[in-house]
């Protein structure tokens, strides 16, 4: 120690300004780079993303370009009158994203915007039922058609309770508290909206075939979730709804989001037109060759630079 005490006194001062300034440079990017940059952050988009992978699930299909969420019955059923056959339908992202942190409970921020149209084709019956974007635990169930709108399955079903989404209802069925025929409501393990609003509070008839824009934010840290909707493509100042709400306990560490929809005794058409994902704050794990975009933290460089400067601080 007295050795180096009497070496670091005899170099210029230069030198030892160069040691103080490696030092200073090797503990801030060892202490705070690194916890920083652990932050995962994944990414994807539909349709023009060449690195995501999507599937498709029940009655969902590809047509023109674009996303049919519930399928079009042309044998309708004459003594229903105009109503067909109840349809339901999945789109999803086949890798799954890590939205929760088991050891900590820390639930990873999202942010989705996408654009779709909904079409009511009969005279007889007023529409229905709508469409969700979903957070779901699987990748293999299809919701029930009708009023659970392809996103949860009747009755009390465990796996449900894993099960978040956003709903673009344009039917009210009373018996699951639906306030009317044109809402967005928050729905946590089953289908009855835990907050909701009137899409005709901004304007909008989610079924008259008018293409519209839907942002959902969730801040993971604050708890905060904000859906706003427009049809044009300018996001709305103010949110439709802004609901205060933990995910923790509705989150598995791995979730597969994506999309529902469903019809009851109508053809309704349910058509999503693109579609953009991104989440952060909680590391995402390697899952794949079909993992959709992963930008993860550099701390495979950040640490090898460090102990680079350490050793020239050392060498001095």
């Amino acid at each position: 120690m007295v050795c180096l005490m009497k070496r670091l006194c005899s170099v210029p001062t230069d030198t030892l300004f160069l040691h103080h300034f490696f030092f200073s440079f090797f503990f801030f990017f060892f202490f705070f780079g690194v916890r920083v940059s652990s932050q995962g952050f994944v990414s994807f988009s539909y349709p023009n993303d060449p690195t995501a992978n999507f599937f498709l699930l029940g009655d969902a299909v590809e047509s023109h370009g674009f996303i049919q969420l519930t399928s079009l019955n042309t044998n309708l059923d004459q003594t229903l009158g105009n109503a067909g056959i109840s349809s339901a339908g999945r789109f999803l992202c086949r890798t799954p994203i890590r939205m929760l942190e088991p050891e900590t409970l820390r639930v990873s921020s999202f942010s989705t915007s996408f654009t779709f149209k909904i079409n009511t084709l009969n005279s007889s019956y007023q529409g229905g039922d709508g469409l969700a974007f979903v957070i779901s635990p699987d990748n293999s169930t299809v919701g029930g058609q009708g009023e659970y709108l392809g996103a949860f399955l009747p009755g009390n079903v465990t796996s449900q309770s894993h099960t978040f989404a956003v709903e673009f209802d344009t039917f009210q069925n009373d018996d699951v508290g639906d306030p009317n025929d044109n809402h967005v409501g928050i729905d946590l393990t089953n289908i009855t909206s835990l907050y909701y609003n009137n899409a005709s509070n901004v304007g909008i008839q989610l079924n008259d075939g008018s293409v519209i824009t839907a942002w959902i934010r969730y801040d993971g840290v604050r708890n905060n979730l904000q859906v706003r909707i427009s049809t044009d493509s300018m996001e709305p100042e103010d949110p439709l709804i802004d609901a205060n709400l933990s995910l923790s306990n509705t989150f598995n560490e791995f979730m597969y989001v994506g999309f529902s929809g469903s019809t009851g005794l109508s053809n309704e058409l349910h058509t999503l037109m693109s579609w953009a994902f991104s989440s952060w704050g909680v590391q995402q794990e390697p899952t794949g060759e079909n993992a959709p975009r992963a930008k993860h933290g550099s701390n495979a460089v950040i640490i090898p630079i460090c102990l680079a400067l350490l050793f020239l601080v050392i060498a001095f």
